[in-house]
């Protein structure tokens, strides 16, 4: 098939602005999970919107540590990044001493 049709192609052209949303999705999702940002911006049809992920985080950080089980989050090199006071009971250690 010849180039030109290819890119006259409104499906090609959909598709190509497809895989460029989902380039930058998952960018801003491993930015997110890796503490990168702290809030996002999102458009929507009456203009921007800011979401703030501290207080979504603090929410979960409160959550977790009323969980009656222990609860750890790790980095790639299997440092606690965070733990519940659970986790430090179970382990035997302060939770300062923890994290």
């Amino acid at each position: 098939m010849d180039r030109k049709v290819k890119d006259n192609n409104p499906l090609i052209k959909e598709l190509v602005d497809l895989r460029h949303k989902l380039s930058e999705a998952e960018e801003t999702i491993h930015a997110i999970r890796t503490g990168q940002v702290d809030a996002i911006v999102v458009e929507n049809g009456e203009g921007h919107q800011l979401y703030s992920l501290k207080s979504s985080d603090q929410t979960y950080r409160v959550f977790i540590e009323k969980m009656k089980e222990g609860a750890v989050t790790l980095n790639k090199d299997e440092v606690i990044l965070y733990c519940n006071s659970q986790f430090a009971s179970m382990v035997g250690v302060p939770l300062a001493q923890a994290i």
